[in-house]
């Protein structure tokens, strides 16, 4: 399985580009950006596999990512869930938030990007 394959089924999520962005913007932000935090989602949910999304948000917080930025990584994490790269197997309660919170691991071991087995790195 291809991550590219899947880009075209990326276009039925939430836009990214403002809705007064022309055709070629969308298509490049779509393109560009959730292909590169979806893989980063990936590779969050892989190296550190029966977390929730808030306790990968606070590790990269914790890692020196800005608030700002690192909120976008529980989308990206439903993303990666709806094209089927990660599953939630259960839930359980954030160590941060307290709250019930989904727990992410990764859905399967052949997935390829530009044709390579993925790999963490």
């Amino acid at each position: 399985m291809d991550i590219n394959a899947h880009l075209n089924r990326l276009t039925v999520l939430k836009p990214i580009a403002r809705n007064s962005d022309p055709a070629t913007s969308h298509q490049a932000a779509r393109k560009v950006r959730r292909t590169k935090g979806v893989e980063d989602a990936i590779k969050r949910v892989k190296a550190h596999p029966y977390e929730t999304a808030g306790e990968h948000v606070q590790r990269a917080v914790d890692a020196g990512m800005l608030v700002c930025e690192a909120t976008g990584i529980s989308k990206r994490i439903s993303d990666a869930e709806q094209i089927g790269y990660i599953h939630s197997p259960f839930s359980r309660k954030d160590r941060y938030s307290k709250k019930n919170g989904r727990v992410w691991v990764f859905a399967s071991d052949d997935i390829l990007i530009d044709g390579e087995p993925w790999v963490a790195k």
